[in-house]
């Protein structure tokens, strides 16, 4: 396909959005794949427009062989811009003992690294390549796992840790003709086409065949997305302040419990998560309802959720930490205390 004015299509896009401020010191997450150099490339062309300034990070999660290789081209092509760049190598296996956890781990420890990257850079944002492609993935992802009305609102254009996305309105059809017109020094994953994940099942199976129903099944899916977004933010604004104590617990009171309105329940008990973790994703519906369960039935009883996080009722209060010392616990579950 031709390849449509890109940089146009993202300034404007980062404009309607309020992506960027005049002044911004950005660092552009580079891994040598053509979303991340397509967005380097976009970020260049309208940095006098937006008022940045721009670096180069890549995280080398030394999982491939060619892994250093592509830590070295991207150094080189950062260079070759004039850009300061950082390169940061990370232990996935460390923080995965087991393959099921990799790719969970793999996306912890890659934003782990940024966010260091990014102070030695002292940036204030960080950049990274997500597409309209990625949006709808995500999308169809979660409505395959089992998700509600935050979780369709798949990627967030900006997150509370000042990562933005200013990718998200071009699909990846868009970028690779972006990427061979303009000769980008592209290094493809390998393990993109690894289908025992479900994004790359998604990605070679299931996109493909929606396109044979509506050929703009991408672009409706991330719409989609953006109407969830939006709706989230109106049930966000609804919810009471969620406090943490002098323990670095979240506390949702019993009167806050009480006091909401039972469909809202859910959404309070999946932000304080988001609080008590610092991560959006994680919680299935199971988990949720296990959280509503425990906060609206007796005192005396915790609940183990995905990242480490435990929850617990104390006398009718909801309590919410992380417990980083423990064994990960893989899945929610119950356990009953003193009566």
């Amino acid at each position: 396909m031709k390849a449509p004015n890109l940089p146009e299509l993202v300034l404007k896009y980062c404009q309607d959005k309020a992506l960027f401020c005049n002044g911004d010191k950005v660092l552009v997450a580079v891994s040598g794949g053509a979303d991340s150099l397509v967005l380097l490339d976009c970020l260049l062309a309208i940095k006098q427009n937006l008022g940045l300034e721009l670096g180069v990070g890549h995280v080398d999660h030394d999982l491939r062989p060619e892994s250093a290789d592509d830590a070295a081209n991207v150094k080189n092509h950062a260079e070759n811009l004039g850009l300061a760049v950082l390169v940061t190598k990370v232990n996935i296996w460390e923080k995965a003992p087991t393959k099921a956890t990799l790719e969970q781990a793999a996306r912890g420890a890659r934003y782990e690294a940024l966010q260091q990257m990014a102070r030695q850079f002292r940036a204030t944002k960080i950049a990274t390549g997500h597409s309209q492609t990625d949006q709808a993935e995500t999308v169809l992802m979660r409505m395959i796992r089992g998700t509600g009305p935050l979780g369709l609102g798949g990627i967030s254009p900006f997150r509370k840790d000042n990562v933005v996305r200013p990718l998200l309105s071009v699909s990846r059809d868009e970028i690779m003709a972006w990427a061979t017109a303009k000769d980008l020094p592209i290094r493809e994953d390998s393990t993109n086409q690894d289908t025992q994940y479900l994004r790359n099942r998604i990605r070679a199976e299931l996109l493909p065949l929606l396109k044979t129903y509506n050929p703009q099944i991408e672009s409706s899916l991330a719409e989609l997305a953006e109407d969830f977004q939006d709706l989230g933010l109106w049930l966000l604004s609804q919810l009471p302040e969620l406090k943490q104590n002098q323990d670095a617990k979240v506390v949702i009171t019993k009167n806050q419990i009480d006091q909401c309105p039972p469909t809202l329940r859910p959404y309070m008990l999946a932000a304080a998560f988001h609080q008590a973790s610092g991560a959006p994703l994680g919680l299935s519906r199971p988990h949720v309802l296990t959280l509503v369960d425990l906060a609206t039935g007796p005192s005396s009883r915790q609940a183990h959720l995905p990242r480490r996080v435990i929850a617990q009722n104390v006398k009718g209060d909801l309590e919410l930490f992380q417990d980083l010392e423990g064994p990960p616990p893989g899945s929610a579950r119950r356990n009953s205390g003193p009566n």
